[in-house]
């Protein structure tokens, strides 16, 4: 891709990603889709939105990407619809990322479309915290149900664990920077209480299965998770 993008333009080359995205789109069956096969991974990958930012800085990918595949996509395809969330909230459009990752689970229902709706409704409950909005509890709630669904189906997947665990622990960062500014924070004693509480929990849980694992890279992900844990000075007293 890079070698393209220097040889071309970048809109010449979006252009041309964007072409072959249409081209393989027979092979992104349903059918392929639950196989994994080679082109449906291929296709899954030119659509996802960290290879599309990352090379297409200056694109506006709802109109010029999703909106122009919806024809080819739309009606079946929940990987679609979870890039195309993903985007959304990217760009802080909370109303169309949470329709969109709702569309993916109803599409797609499995481990990673449930993580990625719960990860965008926990992000919209930090949002709405950092603007002293109490409606972020009701997002929080949603999200987390996202995610217990998620945990139910595979407790060992770590992914879901990591997502879930770094939302939340930005969610609970929003709350201590309010409180070291002085502010109110937007919330009661008890929905604070059960937020941290269900982090530690999560946390414990993911401590316990990287058991003998001290040196690989989820263990120091782990860790550091900790010590930002541990540098908060929010206690659930703190709030209203």
């Amino acid at each position: 891709m890079d070698a393209l993008i220097d040889d071309i333009s970048d809109r010449v080359a979006f252009k041309q990603v964007f072409a072959m995205v249409q081209n393989l789109s027979p092979l992104a069956t349903r059918a392929s889709l639950r196989e994994r096969n080679r082109g449906a991974r291929l296709v899954g990958y030119l659509m996802t939105v960290n290879h599309l930012q990352a090379n297409f800085p200056k694109i506006e990918l709802e109109s010029e990407f999703f909106a122009k595949l919806h024809p080819v996509f739309g009606e079946w395809n929940g990987r679609f619809w979870e890039q195309r969330a993903i985007y959304a909230k990217r760009q802080r459009r909370w109303e169309k990322a949470d329709s969109f990752a709702g569309r993916a689970v109803t599409l797609y229902d499995d481990v990673y479309t449930r993580t990625t709706h719960g990860t965008i409704l926990v992000n919209r409950a930090e949002d709405l915290a950092k603007s002293g909005d109490p409606k972020w509890w009701e997002f929080y709630r949603r999200g987390r149900e996202q995610f217990e669904t998620a945990i139910h189906r595979d407790r060992l997947n770590r992914v879901t664990a990591f997502a879930y665990l770094n939302a939340t622990l930005a969610l609970t960062e929003a709350m201590n920077e309010i409180l070291a500014e002085g502010a109110v924070l937007p919330t009661s004693a008890e929905n604070l209480h059960e937020v941290m509480g269900d982090w530690e929990r999560e946390y414990a849980v993911l401590r316990l299965s990287l058991s003998g694992e001290e040196n690989l890279e989820s263990a120091r992900r782990a860790e550091a998770l900790s010590q930002r844990w541990a540098s908060l000075k929010i206690k659930p007293e703190d709030s209203d």
